[in-house]
């Protein structure tokens, strides 16, 4: 494994490392070149919807936390195909937590 798909080193200095950048198919060496949300809208009465650029090839995950524990994570939609165009992802059930924390992720399996 070259510097530019380690599992602990990033290389751009943007957050990801620069294998998980390997994974979602940014450009390690790149800090604007990275898997993000793009719109994080509020509904009224609770709730959310969340944006993201897919990848083609890649599949995505929308996930919720009340902490940011590596192991706290629960998937709310898993197997979102990437096909290059923008997805989205309505959360219309947020439960009673007083803090949640959503993420978009890449399956390491493609």
């Amino acid at each position: 494994m070259g510097t530019f798909v380690s599992q602990t080193a990033d290389a751009d200095g943007d957050g990801p490392t620069n294998y998980e950048e390997h994974l979602a198919r940014t450009d390690a060496q790149n800090p604007n070149s990275r898997l993000i949300v793009r719109t994080f809208t509020p509904l009224p009465g609770g709730g959310l919807t969340l944006t993201w650029n897919t990848i083609s090839c890649k599949t995505f995950q929308v996930e919720r936390s009340t902490s940011l524990a590596s192991s706290q994570w629960t998937t709310l939609q898993a197997n979102v195909q990437g096909d290059g165009t923008i997805k989205s992802f309505t959360d219309t059930n947020p439960g009673s937590a007083t803090r949640l924390f959503n993420r978009i992720s890449v399956s390491p399996t493609n």
